[in-house]
């Protein structure tokens, strides 16, 4: 009897052993959680922006256009990313398809424009163009190394709002200007 006592008194203290392990495993994985949780709940707070509206066309009574909205686009180069025998290879397409292009330099002189911006190290994006239009920015992207994206092909375009007048000044405090200080015209509506 004694031996099966003892046997029974070992596998008693045994579970016992096993449930409080399991208990105080449950804790400790329990106050984790918790600690983890009050990290995540500081560092992942929603940040609050303000998205602009896009603005429509102002029109007159007869349909005739007042005020247009037309994207226009910053081109940035990030001429890191693209490898030196990619770039290499395709400097002279890239350059006569710039000059084509914006005809406002020759393609010798944007080929130097390039290469100088490659071989520096100072400034990761170059500023290739401020003012490109939507159609501009499509033949841009089909040039050679610039149609592998940002990423390979390091053309980066921000798009910025812009708004043209067709009428110039005329109707211009009418149809308004859009600004932070002292806004005018229908544009403020």
């Amino acid at each position: 009897m004694k031996k099966t006592t003892k046997n029974s008194n070992l596998r008693i203290i045994g579970l016992y052993l096993l449930v409080f392990l399991l208990a105080v495993g449950v804790v400790v994985k329990i106050v984790k959680v918790q600690q983890f949780d009050e990290l995540i709940n500081t560092t992942s707070q929603p940040r609050f922006f303000t998205v602009e509206a896009p603005r429509g066309n102002i029109l007159a009574d007869d349909g005739s256009l007042l005020a247009i909205s037309m994207p226009l686009y910053k081109i940035y180069l990030d001429l890191s990313v693209i490898s030196k025998v990619l770039f290499d290879k395709h400097i002279v397409e890239m350059s006569e398809g710039l000059s084509d292009l914006f005809a406002d330099k020759s393609a010798e002189e944007y080929e130097q424009f390039l290469r100088l911006a490659k071989k520096s190290r100072k400034n990761k994006y170059v500023l290739l163009k401020l003012k490109v239009t939507h159609n501009e920015l499509k033949v841009l992207q089909s040039l050679p190394v610039f149609k592998l994206g940002q990423n390979r092909g390091g053309l980066i375009a921000e798009q910025r709002p812009h708004r043209e007048v067709p009428f110039g000044l005329l109707a211009q405090r009418t149809v308004g200007v859009l600004r932070d200080v002292n806004p005018v015209g229908i544009e403020v509506a």
